[in-house]
């Protein structure tokens, strides 16, 4: 299994319908360490800003416009790039996935 597989096998044993997964670190760290590269370790982008949601549905990953073309390049096809606001469509997301349960 990959990364995103185990993930979410993880996050059903432990009955979690949604991880955030930021690029910061627990100190908010302005470069964080290499190992706390959490998010660039479940999607594989490496931009340095981006924010990714991983549900049991789907895969997201929210980063701005300076990366848009490299996370083309870099997700694999089971992640989605959003190219707007995390706090705007996150929200849509929620109650997506609240209205399916």
């Amino acid at each position: 299994m990959g990364v995103l597989e185990d993930l979410r096998s993880a996050m059903a044993e432990a009955k979690v319908d949604a991880v955030v997964i930021p690029t910061n670190d627990p100190h908010f760290c302005e470069m964080p360490p290499e190992h706390f590269a959490r998010r660039e370790f479940v999607t594989g982008f490496t931009g340095s800003a981006g924010t990714a949601v991983v549900t049991t549905e789907e895969a997201l990953l929210w980063t701005d416009a300076r990366y848009f073309l490299q996370a083309d390049k870099e997700l694999s096809d089971q992640w989605k790039l959003v190219k707007g606001s995390l706090k705007t469509s996150a929200g849509i997301i929620f109650v997506r996935h609240q209205a399916s349960c």
